[in-house]
């Protein structure tokens, strides 16, 4: 019988008029029927709303809460197997999800499939080779790593989806590399990475809990990377992890 789990995509949008309609028609174009596409309007003020309501979408709309915030609303919401994620300005290349699905069947049964990316313009051209970003976007996820590991940290502005992967590989969950590009990610003048002094600023807050957490554990000299990194240095992309 063919490995046919419900995969639950989960949509953070804020003010996602320009880009919201693509990133959910590069979910529906999956060669995958199992679906659901769950979107959370995040106290969006343009017609990202209305956008939604003609797409087919199950969308729930809050008060601006941010990021992380969002996708735990998501997650509460979610009834899939599996768990994606795909920002409302980026895409998903096509038929991905089925090379991540059989991944997630290799004999040493990851938990979790990471993948590459490629940085793209406004009009989704690309501006970069393919690399390897840790990313929510390029991840498929099996239900079981929230429900022991928990969710996102909503005290986290920036480098919530970090302190959320190191947690995840501390707990020894194991993931697989898909070797081809997964997600587009849009470059434009509203991304939040733009402010690097203070994403760098949350990705060191992400770090040193992490060095706590495994202080506090005797567990200081075991990196939880291991396991990524052995399959990036295959890929000879082991660079390229931040």
């Amino acid at each position: 019988m063919p490995y046919n789990p419900k995969i639950s995509v989960i949509t953070p949008a804020y003010n996602a008029e320009k880009y919201i309609g693509d990133a959910i028609k590069s979910i529906q174009q999956q060669d995958y029927d199992n679906l659901e596409i769950i979107v959370i309007d995040d106290g969006s003020t343009d017609a990202t709303a209305d956008i939604c309501k003609t797409l087919g979408v199950t969308l729930i709309q809050q008060e601006n809460l941010g990021i992380s915030a969002a996708r735990n609303v998501g997650l509460k919401a979610a009834t899939g197997d599996l768990i994606a994620f795909l920002d409302a300005d980026d895409l998903w290349y096509e038929n991905i999800l089925k090379s991540q699905l059989d991944l997630l069947q290799k004999p040493e049964s990851p938990s979790f499939v990471l993948g590459l990316s490629v940085a793209v313009n406004k009009d989704a051209l690309p501006i970069t080779e393919t690399h390897f970003v840790l990313s929510l976007g390029t991840a498929l996820i099996k239900k079981e790593v929230f429900e022991k590991v928990g969710d996102f940290d909503e005290k986290l502005d920036f480098g919530e989806d970090l302190d959320w992967f190191l947690r995840v590989m501390e707990a020894e969950f194991s993931c697989a590399v898909e070797s081809n590009p997964v997600l587009k990610f849009r470059r434009h003048e509203n991304n939040t990475t733009n402010n690097r002094e203070k994403t760098n600023q949350f990705f060191l807050k992400a770090i040193r809990q992490s060095l706590k957490r495994r202080r506090d554990k005797n567990q200081v000299n075991k990196s939880p990377l291991n396991n990524l990194i052995a399959q990036l240095k295959e890929l000879d992309m082991a660079n390229n992890l931040f």
